[in-house]
């Protein structure tokens, strides 16, 4: 994206960036903290504590930092064929996840560059996988469900993750909700729809 501004010291983007906003529902008292005297004063005493978990910070124009996020998806999508997850895991789990991805990731699947972004807070990630445009896998539908595959099947058996978060099912995900959603859920979650949404749903199956 040309028209980003890169505000990384020597141009260089660490591996993962915690995007963090302070507001106030008030303006501004008298002797009161300016929000980024408050947010350095906080950033200081976490560098203070024997495991800092940063190793950099900086503050940064609002309308700047939220450009760089919201630039990801299309930024994602020049680069190349995209083969896009919405994950989900226990907090404690998902940077264990990311990180098997980026060791295994190489060996398996080789053309395959991670993009991974958002909602980690929460135990979520858009986990974002491009495949180069000029590679024959880009067009190749068994590639893509070969991948998803394989993806799903560490998130899902050794991380005890989800397939789907935010996003929900959809189409893409309809054979892993099949695969790994227990009956009992599937038949709580038919039960569900047909009280509250009698009517067509999509293509979803829920039972």
């Amino acid at each position: 994206m040309p028209s980003l501004k890169n505000p990384f010291q020597g141009g260089n983007v660490p591996d993962y960036v915690i995007l963090a906003e302070i507001s106030r529902t008030w303006e501004s008292r008298e002797g009161e903290q300016s929000l980024d005297a408050v947010l350095e004063t906080v950033l200081a005493e976490i560098w203070e504590t024997d495991e800092a978990p940063l190793a950099d910070a900086f503050v940064g124009p609002a309308h700047e930092m939220w450009s760089l996020r919201h630039a990801l998806s299309e930024g994602v999508k020049h680069s190349g064929k995209l083969i896009a997850f919405d994950l989900s895991f226990r907090r404690g789990d998902i940077m264990a996840f990311c990180y098997r991805m980026k060791a295994d990731m190489p060996n398996a699947f080789p053309e395959v560059t991670i993009c991974d972004f958002g909602h980690i807070g929460d135990g979520g990630v858009h986990f974002n996988l491009v495949v180069p445009k000029d590679s024959a896998s880009a067009s190749d539908p068994d590639f893509e469900r070969r991948l998803r595959d394989w993806v799903f099947a560490i998130a899902v058996k050794d991380f005890n993750g989800s397939f789907s978060a935010e996003h929900a099912i959809g189409r893409k995900n309809q054979a892993y909700y099949d695969l790994y959603t227990q009956q009992k859920i599937k038949d709580m979650a038919q039960g569900l729809k047909a009280i509250t949404s009698p009517g067509e749903l999509g293509a979803v199956r829920f039972g």
